[in-house]
């Protein structure tokens, strides 16, 4: 028999056919991988958290900014129902967050269940390179009041005073913080002091989405996001007993959606930043998470964009359902 005759057509598909049949597998294979938005029923969102045994999953979100377009370095929108991303623009790319860092700083006092009756001293040390603040070199306030103070007023020197009082030096509550952060899955994010004035305090939408989440358990913090302003006690270093008053710095409260979690954050490296929990009337939440806005002003209009954007696709999406 000559080889010519033994190539018959049922010999080709015996021969062919399993090197299609691995073709098609690496393929599959190829589009689950790279495909990061969703991996096996679930948001790159909800597949970004520890699972049962806390390993970290991979997480990734694409650009996806065909619908609107922002004037931010980085944001993020996310159905809280569902996980799904409904909005990315470099949500993965790492550059600091300023004073969003000041939500690690307060889950990681939390979770130490920090006494809040206790008299802290603003020192020297805190008041360094924080100019701009309601607290003043040996005013005794209580631990709870700064917290308050800090995440409602941003205050860096209340939150140093904190760190410094029940973390150690700032370097040794820094380390704290990044065990909250991988607590939490924020892969990318990297703290080196508590307030977020160092521009080394560096992470990415994806893990301040994760943050403002995991936010939500808390009463304390949920408290301070929605508060217009705070009036707490003082005892001054002459020591006279008077009040003090710190407005909000998130804009976002007095929109027409309720802010469940929420931080702003600016220093010149970061520009100006904002991490939310939004809920609308009809109590759908979305996360929102603008960063690098040229100045304040655009960081809460371009973040009121995003939540417009973002509940409006939410609307479309239920009437589609619906019908």
């Amino acid at each position: 028999m000559t080889f010519r005759h033994r190539l018959t057509p049922r010999f080709v598909v015996i021969l062919i056919a399993p090197l299609i049949l691995l073709t098609l597998i690496a393929g599959r294979t190829l589009r689950i991988d790279d495909a990061p938005s969703f991996i096996e029923g679930k948001s790159a969102y909800a597949a970004s958290r520890p699972d049962a045994r806390g390993a970290l999953l991979p997480a990734s979100f694409p650009d996806q900014r065909r619908e609107i377009f922002v004037n931010l370095k980085a944001a993020l929108v996310i159905d809280n129902n569902s996980g799904a991303p409904l909005y990315a623009y470099s949500a993965d790319s790492v550059r600091p967050v300023a004073s969003i860092s000041k939500l690690v700083s307060a889950i990681t006092l939390l979770d130490m269940d920090f006494p809040r009756d206790s008299i802290v001293t603003i020192t020297r040390e805190d008041a360094r390179r924080s100019s701009k603040s309601n607290l003043y070199i040996g005013d005794r306030v209580e631990a709870g009041d700064l917290l308050y103070v800090a995440l409602i007023g941003s205050d860096n020197r209340a939150i140093r005073a904190l760190g410094r009082t029940f973390g150690g030096s700032h370097g040794e509550f820094a380390a704290l913080m990044n065990k909250t952060c991988r607590k939490i899955g924020m892969r990318h994010t990297k703290m080196v002091e508590p307030s977020g004035l160092n521009k080394e305090n560096v992470s990415n939408a994806t893990d301040c989405a994760l943050l403002v989440n995991y936010g939500l358990k808390y009463k304390e913090i949920v408290r301070a996001s929605s508060k217009k302003s705070y009036r707490f006690p003082v005892t001054n270093r002459r020591g006279k007993h008077l009040y003090r008053k710190v407005i909000t710095t998130n804009r976002l409260v007095y929109s027409r959606y309720k802010t469940l979690v929420g931080k702003t954050g600016f220093i010149l490296a970061a520009d100006y930043c904002l991490a939310t929990i939004l809920e609308d009337r009809n109590g759908q939440r979305l996360t929102v998470v603008a960063l690098g806005a040229p100045r304040s002003s655009i960081r809460f209009k371009e973040a009121r964009r995003l939540a417009d954007f973002g509940f409006r696709k939410l609307r479309k999406a239920a009437r589609a359902s619906k019908s």
